[in-house]
């Protein structure tokens, strides 16, 4: 822990902290990437994070579906992913320290209310951009 500045009120310096949650979260989605070859979670798992990446940090939940459905038409040999099968990802994800989820009520044109929803959101954009900078399938579906 950084020393406190001088002056009457003991003031910890936020930046050590924060350099040390962002590369934490930089090497555990480097982890991830490193283990996408093996197919099943750990893929499913980087196709939340590009998603969220691909929308600067959050989307919601009803529409991430119909992303990672766009996602895996860059993948050969990868399959949809079920309701269930996202439930599990995301809550390992938001484990990991990764996504937090928000129930909210989305704007929708069709109903004046709205509808709830859950805000799902990276809890650090740039580190996790930062660890998938290099990610080939992120980078073809930007240029799509």
């Amino acid at each position: 822990m950084e020393k406190p500045t001088s002056g009457k009120f003991k003031h910890y310096r936020v930046e050590p902290v924060l350099k040390l949650m962002k590369s934490a979260i930089e090497k555990r989605v480097s982890e991830i990437l490193s283990c996408e070859k093996q197919g099943g979670l750990p893929r499913a798992k980087l196709d939340v994070l590009r998603a969220l990446v691909l929308y600067n940090g959050s989307i919601w939940r009803s529409e991430l579906l119909v992303e990672l459905g766009f996602l895996s038409s860059y993948q050969p040999g990868a399959g949809g992913l079920a309701t269930e099968g996202l439930d599990r990802i995301l809550k390992e994800l938001e484990k990991e320290g990764l996504v937090k989820k928000e129930s909210a009520v989305k704007a929708t044109l069709q109903f004046k209310e709205g509808v709830k929803d859950e805000l799902i959101s990276l809890v650090d954009l740039r580190a996790t951009c930062a660890a998938l900078s290099r990610d080939k399938l992120l980078a073809a579906y930007r240029r799509r």
